[in-house]
């Protein structure tokens, strides 16, 4: 438990490079009570950039987070970052997120960014996998 709240202290400090490898560390550590944490950082747009957000959607996956669905759709759909967007995308497939078919298609249809775009069709195809 040591572990876990060193990182998560690393998290709430604000030396960038080091909240990413904390990140990242948390990842590796692979303690589920990360998960919360992990979500903040994902849903705080105003703040984070895409090194924490894409980090944190890499350990989100990486920990089975399933109940992180609605801040990836979140992140899909409103995110300024198309990095971010497009790694949210993999990972509502990799997590088998059903409800996102919705957000999916329309990203897949209307997204000017091709990234993005591909990402999300490429999404759906692996959900119905």
């Amino acid at each position: 438990m040591a572990e876990l709240d060193k990182l998560l202290a690393i998290l709430d400090g604000t030396d960038h490079w080091s909240r990413v490898e904390a990140i990242g560390d948390l990842r590796e550590l692979g303690d589920r009570a990360a998960i919360p944490a992990l979500i903040e950082v994902l849903e705080d747009e105003q703040h984070e950039c895409w090194h924490t957000q894409t980090e944190a959607i890499t350990a989100l996956v990486a920990l089975g987070a399933t109940e992180s669905a609605p801040a990836l759709i979140a992140a899909l759909t409103r995110a300024r970052d198309p990095d971010t967007r497009i790694h949210a995308a993999e990972a509502l497939a990799t997590l088998r997120i059903a409800q996102a078919h919705v957000a999916l298609r329309m990203i897949a249809a209307r997204e000017r960014d091709s990234d993005v775009g591909r990402a999300a069709r490429k999404a759906l195809d692996d959900l119905v996998k």
